[in-house]
């Protein structure tokens, strides 16, 4: 009987033995084999990650932070070159160069137009006693009357300008005069053909559409009017200053109004 007893006990401890080890076994590659799937899983999600963001155009080491490209938009006061449909007033037909030093004027002061008239009949009045004519002053010749009724340093001229250029100032928190075919503009708002001699105010940027904001005092629809990027700096020229003396296609030039001095 003590001999059956001691054979079972031998027995039970041998099966438990047996079945510790299997389980001790299993249990080291049930913990071995998750780490290694972990690591594959870890791996492949970092090179997803990284695809991703080279597909994205995302800076990599080594590379500057990429540059965030903000939408603008300047408050600028609008006012239309003939208020009140005033077209056959000389002054209006050609007061585009005067609406527009008008309305960058009262930005850098931060006041607003009042009365239209009133206000673009003395800037007509001004220019022609400085200049000798109110009628297609150049962009160099509008210079130099604007500079002289504002606080120096406030306003500068740029030559040879590119689109990007055009972007930068704009980006800076400046607003921009520039001088444009307005027939290249194709604003569906103009009397056809549209004006050849033509400056509008640039007040804001929409890097979403590429396109430019604009005061354009050519219509009564002017304000906050949107041209691509490729057709408004496509449409820039200079001219001569007098009534319809030439043009300069290749000349390309904008007038800065610089934000540090407007008070808004």
């Amino acid at each position: 009987m003590k001999k059956l007893l001691l054979g079972f006990f031998l027995g039970i401890v041998v099966v438990m033995g047996v079945v510790f080890f299997v389980l001790e076994s299993r249990q080291k590659t049930v913990e071995k084999i998750p780490k290694e799937r972990i690591l594959n899983v870890l791996e492949n999600e970092e090179n997803k990650e990284l695809s991703i963001a080279q597909k994205e155009g995302a800076p990599q080491e080594g590379q500057d932070d990429a540059i965030k490209v903000i939408f603008v938009d300047q408050k600028v006061p609008f006012v239309v070159q003939a208020p009140g449909g005033s077209w056959n007033d000389s002054r209006r037909q050609d007061g585009c160069e005067e609406a527009s030093m008008l309305m960058a004027m009262r930005w850098v002061e931060g006041k607003d137009i009042i009365d239209p008239v009133k206000e673009l009949n003395k800037v007509s009045l001004d220019m022609e006693q400085r200049l000798g004519t109110f009628q297609d002053t150049s962009m160099e010749d509008t210079f130099s009357f604007v500079r002289e009724l504002l606080q120096p340093g406030t306003v500068v001229l740029k030559k040879d300008v590119a689109a990007q250029d055009m972007r930068d100032a704009i980006l800076s928190g400046n607003i921009l005069a520039a001088t444009v075919n307005g027939q290249k503009l194709h604003n569906p708002y103009f009397t056809p053909p549209g004006p050849e001699y033509h400056m509008l105010i640039i007040r804001g940027y929409d890097p979403a559409t590429g396109e430019f904001l604009t005061n354009d005092p050519g219509t009564i629809h002017g304000e906050g009017y949107r041209y691509k990027t490729d057709v408004l700096f496509g449409a820039m020229q200079d001219y001569e200053t007098g009534h319809h003396k030439g043009v300069h296609p290749e000349k390309k030039s904008m007038m800065v109004f610089l934000k540090k001095y407007a008070m808004q």
